[in-house]
């Protein structure tokens, strides 16, 4: 981050901020429903909201308000939020509706169905499968899906269970090895 581009971000209020993968933008949370999109001019000399999504972020929750607002794909075309029932400020109460997807440059809207008392705790963009993968939890279990954006709907991966999840999951730059960690254990999938 440049140190005059921390003056325009401290104007902006959230829980998580999300950088676009080329830096020419940022992603905030407002931490009850709604997201912001953000860019910054050529010169970076100020920054103005693209896009406001009613929708929200996702991930570990801190003061009670989702920590990753968004993921965008590799080409910042498209960019993963969600819908919650409840107030998005009650980290046992509030459960994911629907997995949205934007396309920024459409503006359509997918919606993603997911099972009833799941929360979204991790996503991320496969360049070489064109879509995103991600990691729903449940009281029993941690489960990681891929997001198949034409039938809209989840393909699970693998299965976790309570006393052995996935943490986190990562991926090579071409999208040919997984990397997550699944309870204590850092573990590769080809």
């Amino acid at each position: 981050i440049r140190s005059e581009d921390r003056f325009y971000i401290n104007t902006v209020t959230g829980f998580g901020l999300k950088f676009t993968s080329d830096s020419q933008g940022f992603t905030v949370d407002n931490g009850f429903g709604q997201v912001t999109s953000y860019s910054f001019s050529e010169d970076r000399s100020s920054v103005t909201i693209n896009n406001s999504f009613s929708a929200g972020g996702f991930g570990e929750w801190v003061y009670y308000h989702s920590s990753i607002p968004g993921v965008y794909s590799s080409d910042n075309t498209k960019l993963l939020l969600t819908k919650i029932t409840g107030s998005y400020t009650d980290s046992y109460g509030d459960f994911l509706d629907e997995i949205l997807i934007y396309d920024l440059i459409t503006d359509e809207k997918t919606h993603i169905d997911v099972e009833n008392s799941q929360d979204l705790t991790n996503a991320v963009w496969l360049p070489a499968m064109n879509t995103f993968v991600v990691l729903l939890e449940t009281f029993r279990s941690h489960d990681f899906y891929l997001i198949d954006l034409e039938t809209k709907s989840l393909t699970q991966l693998l299965e976790g269970d309570w006393t052995n999840f996935y943490n986190t999951i990562s991926f090579s730059p071409h999208s040919d090895l997984l990397v997550y960690a699944q309870g204590n254990r850092l573990i590769s999938w080809d």
